[in-house]
């Protein structure tokens, strides 16, 4: 019985406290342009820009940049991470809501798990882009559906967080 009390109080104490960190909000510029993180790798001389991770459903993703130390071209890409119950096709191709073919490099497929109902995965994906591609979304926000044989994949980038991003990587 005193166990089974501090047990409940434990969870009780999770549920309240341990449960209630919020989200950014992706609509809105501050929060976007405060979550934006900046890294180094000083071996490569690789400057990574990443924006704050969207979870819709899930899949969860973000943009992300790249410099290298001296170069004046800077790369960017969408970064996905979809989950899913069934064996993956691999995410092959992604369209934006104007029927632009954009291109997609499959990163790594992750086993996460299986059991007697079958396994659950995580494809990691990039989709390329670039700074004018961005500019031009910026007043709309970027949409995209990513393709596989059998699956479609909605992804949502709102227009605040994509002109945080522009404005960080100025």
């Amino acid at each position: 019985m005193k166990y089974s009390r501090i047990g409940v109080a434990t969870l009780l104490f999770l549920a309240i406290f341990g449960c209630s960190s919020k989200r950014f909000d992706p609509n809105q510029y501050t929060e976007v342009m405060s979550s934006i993180s900046n890294t180094r790798d000083n071996f490569t001389k690789i400057n990574t820009m990443t924006g704050p991770t969207i979870h819709r459903g899930a899949t969860e993703y973000f943009i992300r940049s790249f410099t290298i130390d001296g170069a004046s071209v800077r790369a960017f890409q969408i970064y996905a991470e979809i989950s899913s119950n069934s064996v993956p096709d691999h995410f092959d191709r992604a369209y934006d809501i104007s029927g632009k073919r954009l291109s997609v490099k499959h990163i790594t497929t992750e086993l996460n798990g299986c059991s007697r109902h079958g396994c659950s995965y995580t494809q990691h994906i990039g989709v390329a882009i670039d700074r004018e591609y961005l500019i031009t979304n910026r007043q709309t926000g970027v949409r995209l559906q990513l393709g596989s044989i059998s699956e479609k994949e909605l992804i949502i980038i709102p227009a605040a967080y994509v002109q945080a991003f522009i404005d960080a990587t100025k």
